[in-house]
């Protein structure tokens, strides 16, 4: 999951100190932008992208456009070309194919075909390695959050399925309906997890587009302690406003997990 932030303070402040993300790397790239990334206790990692003042303005152009907040998911592959032979069989345009890099190629999928975000679709020789920036402010806790989910809500829950279940190979762990909302939650190999939702109050906030990312659902020791939290039935919640322009659902450790928070 990657945020497009205009600075990555505030990333810091609640993704690394409150939620406690532990660094993973993060760099200037040759593209305009840098790059910063946290895991958390499952090993699901979120990323911030900052735009340069002197690199491409296509992070710039976002930004303008809509905020901060969401920018794309990323899903690795053992064979990008394959991948990507598959898609373009079944109907998708991959779009920003590289494939030269010797530690890392990528393609991506545009959010009018990939229900409402984009996809990037990477193949990696490894991890990033880079030394931590002296800005990463020490966590509040001990241990990491756990991200449960990325939670989407999308327009067309089958072709969603097709997409993120058929063709990017997650297998279905838990399922339901009530109140018109249903969801499906979908797992990958190694630590990745993935909740559709559609239908019932997200239909009218998705409105006429074919998705949106609804939240990032994690769980910690003191979730009403992170910035921004307010407290609802069994669960906290921070709203989708800015600097960071994301949802995040919070609950304590042995909390059930709410539909659509």
């Amino acid at each position: 999951m990657a945020l497009a932030l205009p600075s990555r303070e505030p990333f810091w402040d609640v993704f690394a100190c409150d939620l406690g993300g532990r660094w993973v790397g993060g760099h200037d790239t040759d593209r305009g932008f840098s790059v910063a990334q946290l895991r958390y206790a499952n090993g699901m990692k979120v990323e911030a992208l900052e735009p340069r003042p002197d690199g491409d303005d296509f992070l710039v152009r976002f930004l303008a456009d809509r905020g901060p907040g969401p920018h794309h998911l990323t899903f690795k592959v053992d064979d990008l070309p394959a991948t990507i032979e598959r898609a373009e069989a079944a109907g998708y345009q991959a779009l920003g194919i590289a494939l030269d890099g010797p530690f890392w190629k990528e393609a991506f999928l545009h959010p009018r075909q990939a229900s409402g975000i984009v996809v990037q679709l990477a193949w990696a020789a490894g991890e990033l390695d880079d030394p931590p920036p002296p800005d990463l402010p020490a966590p509040r806790g001990a241990e990491p959050a756990e991200l449960v989910h990325v939670a989407h809500a999308v327009a067309d829950l089958e072709g969603a399925l097709d997409l993120f279940k058929g063709l990017l190979g997650g297998h279905t762990v838990d399922a339901g309906a009530g109140g018109g909302l249903g969801f499906v939650d979908l797992a990958y190999p190694g630590p990745g997890r993935l909740r559709l939702l559609a239908g019932g109050p997200t239909a009218a906030w998705v409105g006429t587009q074919p998705g949106r990312l609804h939240s990032l659902c994690f769980r910690l020791g003191d979730p009403g302690g992170v910035a921004g939290a307010v407290a609802r039935d069994g669960w906290w919640e921070v709203a989708a406003a800015a600097p960071l322009g994301v949802r995040l659902v919070l609950l304590e450790p042995d909390a059930p997990v709410p539909v659509a928070g």
